[in-house]
């Protein structure tokens, strides 16, 4: 893991810790094991998946173009959410530079996670088959992902780590990376 620190612009703000990769890397799971850890130092964590996120929503279209038209209307959930002190675990496939700007420029505490692994791998090993059987505005086989470069944390997921020990050495990081000051 490599982590750089992280220093709250907004001390009255929530901060999002702000989870991205490929579909199948990882990033739901490793997040349930890393919020029920920091939810023993925060009690205003929540947790929100981007399909979940879609959802609630009722974001339409996976093109790249829809994805970040999308992002202006579940920014703008999390600005609010973060602009009332709730810290927010967010988990995104994106891998879009425009898209990760748009929630940059919106939320004043935004610490970028990258959940680091192989599409490649991810689909020799099966993982989320519904998603890549179909082949088409799928980031990383037919949308070229813009992989995340300015990371407070980077995870590698190389499948050979159980989801508990990547969830807690997540959590062990984020405490790290914002000195202890959740």
């Amino acid at each position: 893991m490599i982590s750089k620190k992280f220093i709250k612009k907004t001390k009255k703000k929530g901060t999002l810790f702000w989870i991205e990769g490929f579909s199948g890397a990882g990033k739901t799971s490793i997040s349930r094991v890393t919020a029920k850890i920091l939810r023993k130092k925060i009690s205003n964590l929540v947790l929100i998946q981007g399909n979940e996120m879609r959802s609630l929503l009722q974001l339409k279209g996976f093109s790249k173009k829809e994805r970040i038209s999308a992002s202006n209307y579940s920014s703008e959930l999390i600005k609010f959410l973060t602009n009332n002190g709730i810290n927010v675990m967010y988990t995104v496939l994106c891998l879009n530079n425009r898209t990760r700007k748009i929630y940059k420029n919106k939320i004043d505490n935004f610490l970028q996670i990258y959940v680091d692994s192989s599409v490649n791998q991810i689909i020799k090993k099966n993982l989320k088959p519904q998603i890549y059987k179909l082949k088409k505005n799928i980031v990383g086989v037919d949308i070229k992902p813009d992989y995340p470069k300015k990371n407070n944390i980077v995870i590698k997921n190389n499948f050979s780590k159980k989801i508990k020990e990547l969830g807690t050495n997540l959590a062990e990081e984020i405490i790290i990376c914002c000195n202890n000051k959740l």
